[in-house]
Order: structure tokens, then sequence, then C-alpha cells
């Protein structure tokens, strides 16, 4: 069974057993609609707890959410650290459409076929997704994940194959 993390537990948020989650998913409402269900997994001990979705509100990148299974501030503490994931949907995504999950594990490549660094996260602002590649000895760069700058996604060589503008590294 496959999971698609939607972000981590930072902080408990008032006193009914809310969380804040620093969130790393698409369509949120809907992954976090009431009663759905979730799993918190702690990736140091691998241990996964099943979860139901009690509340759900957002603001900017931060998700509160509360859970069924617990109903106060004290109880989910111990959830500080761990990742909010869901079953990952075994139905094919449309064209042009990734799990950002499956971007972070590419490298990014030029046309020639030069590896330029790998992808560690998948960044999210108002006008676009962007790539945050890691590059050995270089600082971070960021790639608009739009056409201007994506020439090609890989996913069975795990390759994203970039334009590489005047000025992009």
């Amino acid at each position: 069974m496959d999971f698609l993390t939607l972000g981590v537990v930072v902080k408990v948020f008032g006193l009914k057993g809310e969380v804040k989650v620093l969130s790393s998913s698409d369509f949120r409402a809907l992954r976090y609609k009431r009663g759905k269900a979730l799993f918190l997994w702690n990736e140091k001990t691998g241990e996964r707890i099943p979860v139901h979705v009690k509340s759900y509100h957002a603001a900017g990148n931060i998700d509160f959410v509360g859970f069924t299974e617990y109903a106060d501030a004290t109880q989910v503490e111990k959830l500080i650290g761990y990742l909010v994931q869901i079953e990952k949907d075994s139905k094919p995504l449309g064209k042009n459409t990734y799990y950002h999950s499956d971007l972070e594990s590419c490298d990014v490549v030029d046309e020639q076929g030069t590896v330029l660094g790998h992808v560690k996260k998948v960044e999210e602002y108002s006008a676009q997704k962007s790539l945050r590649v890691s590059r050995q000895d270089k600082p971070d760069i960021l790639i608009p994940f739009v056409p201007a700058f994506i020439k090609k996604v890989d996913m069975e060589k795990k390759q994203i194959v970039i334009i590489v503008w005047e000025g992009l590294l």
C-alpha cells in the first residue's frame, strides 16, 4: 500500500485537540473532508495510526485539523512531528498531473542531459508551483513548474528535463 503525505504536524492548536499541519499537498479541503480516513505516521518508529477528520480549516499553507480519535490538546501533543498521510489513489492521474512526492524523487537535467540537481521539494506560491532543486556544492534553485521552464517529465526515468533560460542558474 502506497501513501501520499499531506503535511507534517507542527503544533497543537487550541484545547479541543486540533493540530497545526504544515501542508505539502494540493486539494486540501477535499483531503480533509469531515469523516475522511487518514493516517498519522512516525518516520522514526514506523508507527502508523489510523484517524478520521473531525474538523478542518486553513490559513495560508497551515491546516488546522481535528481528529475524531483525539479530544483534547494533551492527547495530540505526542503527534508533533508525525506525517499526515492518505492512501495513494490507485487510479492513474491525468496527463501532466503529478503527486508532489513523485516529483520530489526526480533528477533535474538540462536539454543536453546534464544533471543539474535533484528535486528536494515542491513549493506552492500564489502564481505557480516551483521545484526546489538541490545542487551539489551550490545553493538551491527554484524552477517554476510551468511549460516555459519544464520541457518533459519522465516518471519512468525519474527525470525532469528543463529549459535553462539565461539567469536561471
